[in-house]
């Protein structure tokens, strides 16, 4: 009898343990590697060289993927992966990210990063559908364009045409349905 009760106390304090380590010690691990890595994104999306981008982003892609694997919804994780994809060369894959994101959370940010992501892979449509979300939610993101072409116009007279249609009642909201 002894010993069924100390093999039962055992399995439960395993069990403890690995919720323990589930729910508090990843968690926890990942929160302190996550600033490191945010550094290091923003490190390769501004780095002059392509090479060590490249190899820094496939780095950074490593470490992420650890976490992410276990705090998959995790916004911050989510966003970090497609912005290395996206220096690697991977935007297909980062699109698929940011889609997954918007699930999760609506934010002006991950409709600007899918259409320049999408713009990336070459569907221009599909990036102007989602840069023109972005810049409803914020206008400043067409004044902090790199490009003065034909899309910031195409933006620019988005956002002045749902202003008109708000102004006189018609409009009808689309929040990026997909």
């Amino acid at each position: 009898m002894r010993a069924v009760r100390a093999a039962t106390y055992i399995v439960i304090l395993c069990a403890v343990a690995i919720g323990v380590r589930d729910s508090v010690w990843i968690p926890w691990t990942c929160e302190r590697r996550k600033a490191a890595l945010e550094r290091a994104t923003l490190s390769v999306a501004t780095s002059a060289s392509a090479y060590w981008a490249k190899a820094q982003a496939n780095r950074n892609l490593e470490q992420i993927e650890r976490c992410r694997t276990k705090l998959p919804t995790d916004l911050d994780y989510m966003m970090l992966a497609a912005a290395n994809l996206r220096v690697i060369g991977r935007s297909a894959e980062a699109v698929e990210i940011y889609r997954a994101a918007l699930a999760t959370a609506r934010r002006p940010e991950l409709y600007w990063n899918l259409g320049e992501a999408y713009a990336e892979t070459g569907k221009e449509d599909q990036a102007f559908r989602w840069m023109l979300q972005a810049a409803y939610f914020a206008p400043a993101y067409i004044d902090n364009m790199d490009s003065q072409g034909e899309l910031r116009a195409r933006l620019q007279e988005g956002v002045r045409q749902r202003e008109s249609l708000i102004r006189a009642g018609k409009w009808r909201p689309d929040y990026g349905s997909q």
